[in-house]
């Protein structure tokens, strides 16, 4: 079992399915309005927290075990199928009380259909835990890469043809029907219907999943308030706008930091009991998604209007203003990430329950405080409290592995310095080009301007990162011997 094998498998999914979401979002925004994101994204809170009570914290248990037996796999996966139907019929019947909590009749149907995933999910569910264990990414790389391309196209021929918000429901529908029947055919195991009503086996894994269910319980209340406050005081407009700035500044969270927290979390399980082992990867992996997201995200602190009214368009200008300084927040969070690998391969799901209890803490006051202001200040004052949450994490996560937070700071501080000088210097050349009508041209700005930038950032950590050489060396070293 090999981290760098997953992380390269996981990594060709990734960035194949990050393609498809920028092509989605430049494609799709042309067709669909700000309030149908609006409600999409009011739809996805629900959404979300409804696979919250579905998974119930057991897939990752089928990874973390070092044992596992038979019987409690089965157990799995028939409490998924049950949770699956239930959490559906919540949502089927509250949406009409959802709806008229947002003023928004259309919110029921879109609920309605969208939660049909819950059930057709539920059958695929313990398959990818599996695959995950076995660290079989090569083949789930290629599940998604292909639901990726067949959700894609049904979202964009249905937005062409003026559905508007249903374009984005389909589109999760159609990779969930996908996703399920490539999985079942990719990865079989035993289903013993006659012990679909045996439940008991669960209990050896319910410590671990109890604890991380709850934590997720509560993360998700902390991540998602923002969008139900903004939603409900805000408007759906700032809600949409707001909405769009977030998901472009989860991208590489989604497409980078996902990656390596969800390939470390088989490889470290298994060397759950050597600390410096997984001190190893975990610092190795810190530096690796610090390298490809800190300059990513410094650039968009000062171009991130120019990057969205280029490429989106001028209606979305104040999305622009608040990716500024969300990308802030990527910065600490892209680092945060890994934390989760870290606790569960420990199996410490009750330490990172208390500590997730403090961070939603944290958030929820600062959300409160934020709809008072309008939806820029609400960014600033989110990017306060994520970076408080951030340092209480890294600090608590090298904690249980012997570990310093000041080594985290180490390995990150180069890359950081190289991005913000890099900075510097695009920004005053970007002013002295600017009286040349060629640079004036949006387009040609922003890709120049992230071309030097890219070449600047580069060219300083080929020269003086030393963990850059000895990333790059091992690399090398590795390849020369498979």
């Amino acid at each position: 079992m090999n981290l760098l094998k997953n992380v390269k498998w996981a990594s060709v999914s990734q960035i194949f399915k990050v393609i498809v979401q920028i092509a989605n979002l430049v494609i799709l925004t042309r067709f669909i309005k700000p309030d149908d994101y609006g409600l999409m994204a009011i739809s996805m809170v629900f959404i979300n927290f409804g696979l919250l009570l579905k998974d119930q914290g057991l897939s990752k248990a089928i990874i973390q075990k070092l044992e596992l037996k038979a019987e409690v796999v089965n157990a799995i996966f028939w409490c998924g199928i049950y949770t699956s139907i239930l959490v559906y019929l919540i949502i089927f019947l509250s949406a009409d009380f959802i709806a008229g909590f947002y003023e928004s009749e259309e919110l029921t149907h879109i609920l309605r259909m969208i939660a049909l995933i819950f059930p057709i999910g539920a059958f695929s569910s313990v398959h990818v835990a599996l695959l995950e264990r076995e660290s079989k990414f090569k083949i789930i790389a290629f599940v998604e890469l292909t639901c990726s391309i067949v959700s894609f196209i049904v979202a964009i021929i249905l937005a062409y043809l003026g559905y508007g918000v249903y374009a984005l429901v389909f589109q999760a529908i159609s990779y969930s029907v996908m996703n399920t029947f490539l999985l079942i055919f990719s990865k079989r195991f035993s289903i013993s219907i006659s012990g679909s009503l045996k439940l008991a086996p669960i209990k050896e894994v319910l410590s671990f999943s109890v604890n991380l269910f709850l934590f997720n319980i509560i993360n998700f209340f902390s991540r998602n308030l923002d969008n139900i406050l903004i939603g409900r005081f805000l408007g759906v407009i700032s809600l949409g706008t707001y909405n769009l700035a977030y998901r472009i500044m989860q991208f590489p969270l989604q497409s980078i930091t996902f990656v390596f927290s969800r390939a470390l979390l088989p490889v470290a399980s298994k060397a759950q009991n050597d600390n410096k082992n997984i001190e190893r990867m975990y610092l190795n992996s810190v530096f690796s998604i610090a390298f490809l997201v800190f300059p990513l995200m410094i650039f968009l602190t000062n171009f991130g209007v120019e990057t969205v009214t280029v490429f989106i368009g001028e209606e979305w200008k104040v999305t622009g203003e608040i990716l500024e300084w969300l990308a802030i927040c990527s910065c600490f969070q892209c680092i945060n990430s890994l934390s989760g690998s870290i606790f569960m391969a420990k199996d410490k799901t009750k330490f990172l329950l208390r500590l997730g209890s403090a961070g939603a803490c944290i958030h929820i006051t600062g959300f409160i405080i934020g709809v008072n202001f309008d939806i820029v200040s609400f960014s600033k004052i989110y990017v306060v409290t994520t970076v408080i949450n951030s340092i209480l994490v890294i600090y608590f996560t090298t904690l249980i592995i012997d570990s310093s937070i000041f080594k985290v700071f180490s390995r990150v501080k180069g890359i950081l310095a190289y991005s913000l000088v890099s900075l510097i210097i695009v920004v005053n050349l970007s002013r002295f080009l600017d009286e040349y009508a060629i640079f004036q041209n949006g387009i040609v700005n922003i890709l120049l301007n992230s071309f030097i930038y890219a070449c600047l950032y580069l060219s300083m950590i080929a020269v003086l990162s030393s963990h850059a050489k000895l990333a790059i060396n091992n690399l090398i070293h590795r390849n020369s011997n498979s």
